[in-house]
């Protein structure tokens, strides 16, 4: 199982040359399996940065995870488990993000795909960086 963190989703979905190649390979070969994933909470991360502007997208959000649902990415639904191991983060912040999708991950037991250089260092999750 392979999880992407928000920014490695829209890199895939945008085509970016900034997804490396080492990233693309393992992606590729997830999605074959039928072992591509992200967390739920990685939709909303993309709806809030939508709606503080830090990015744009003209369609809509909701028809968009439609879509990506709809193209064979798997969605894990963020539980109780996954919210109790991020509670460190704090109030509601991009941690709190960061730590909802790395507890999914930790919990669907799935290589992380992030360009989070301190999460690339931890060595309690297996990751990949999305740039090599």
């Amino acid at each position: 199982m392979v999880v992407l963190d928000t920014i490695s989703l829209l890199l895939l979905d945008s085509g970016s040359k900034l997804l490396g190649l080492k990233a693309r390979q393992l992606i590729k070969r997830a999605y074959q399996r039928d072992e591509l994933s992200v967390s739920a909470a990685s939709f909303l991360q993309v709806s809030l940065w939508e709606k503080e502007e830090r990015i744009r997208y003209a369609g809509d959000l909701k028809q968009w995870r439609l879509e990506m649902l709809g193209a064979g990415i798997l969605e894990h639904p963020a539980d109780g488990t996954i919210f109790m191991n991020s509670l460190r983060s704090g109030p509601i912040s991009e941690k709190l993000f960061k730590d909802i999708i790395l507890a999914t991950a930790m919990k669907v037991g799935a290589t992380l795909v992030t360009v989070d250089d301190f999460v690339l260092r931890r060595k309690k999750i297996k990751s990949v960086n999305a740039k090599t």
